[in-house]
């Protein structure tokens, strides 16, 4: 009788590991007390809700200097807001009509004030992807309108 080898990182355990392979999120070790089956599940749904086609590391894209200069001001304004940030690439990625997904969840701070301030952003609350008990947001920036879209 053979056995079957358990996942070792949490990107195992989705139905899209090369989307989650090199995210902080994807490489914990599956023993960790903080898996939950429903983070996985949320994890899959979010690919398929979000069309999403690649992870910010394999789009051959670069991510617009705006932007990332927009989500580092975020990750050192103080707070965390933009904690555990994860970039894709969705929509149809062989037309102009694809676009960028944006997720963060703020792991150590999060309140009604952040969650104005996120507003502000655009970003949206989403299920949890980081794990349960902590929120996730997300946003998403069109390839032709990231100039105007962020604030």
């Amino acid at each position: 009788m053979g056995t079957t080898e358990q996942p070792k990182y949490y990107y195992e355990r989705t139905k899209y590991p090369k989307l989650f392979e090199h995210t902080y999120w994807g490489t914990m070790q599956d023993n960790n007390f903080f898996a939950s089956t429903e983070v996985f599940e949320n994890r899959n749904k979010f690919v398929e809700e979000f069309c999403i086609k690649k992870d910010r590391k394999n789009t051959g894209r670069r991510l617009p200097k705006r932007i990332n200069e927009y989500l580092w001001e975020g990750m050192n304004n103080g707070v965390g807001l933009f904690d555990h940030t994860e970039i894709y690439e969705a929509g149809d990625t062989n037309t102009n009509n694809w676009y960028w997904v944006i997720i963060i969840s703020p792991y150590n701070c999060y309140s009604i004030e952040h969650q104005r301030e996120l507003d502000l952003h655009g970003f949206k609350p989403y299920k949890s992807l980081y794990r349960l008990g902590v929120s996730t947001f997300v946003k998403t920036i069109h390839n032709k309108n990231y100039k105007t879209i962020l604030i």
